[in-house]
């Protein structure tokens, strides 16, 4: 699956120099690469499971923070209402803080310290 979402990124990213609208091409690779990299954070997280039996919570906020990125650079492209957009936004600070707070929680259970 990943390596399929590789290759609409090189079709994408092979349409530049046909189209009028580059930006339209780079934005619509951007979001093929970024769709790749959630199905790569998703598979990463399966492997993990099976290999240890024990889910990293860390990877999968990662993808879901990955997936409201993706959100945000497709703005540009389409309509967007402003309460998807501030919506948007409140989870990728809510994402990045349960990272923050899961790691730093991980760290001093296992008694790493962080700078």
């Amino acid at each position: 699956m990943a390596f399929t979402s590789f290759l609409y990124v090189g079709r994408d990213l092979s349409g530049i120099f046909e189209s009028e609208n580059a930006m339209l091409v780079i934005l619509l690779m951007l979001r093929d690469l970024f769709i790749a990299i959630i199905i790569v954070e998703l598979l990463q997280t399966a492997a993990v499971f099976i290999r240890e039996e024990q889910v990293d919570i860390r990877m999968i906020l990662g993808a879901g923070l990955t997936a409201m990125v993706r959100k945000v650079l497709v703005f540009g492209v389409e309509a967007v209402e402003i309460t998807e957009m501030v919506i948007v936004v409140a989870l990728i600070i809510a994402l990045t803080l349960a990272i923050v707070m899961f790691t730093r929680y991980t760290c001093a259970r296992i008694g790493l310290e962080i700078r």
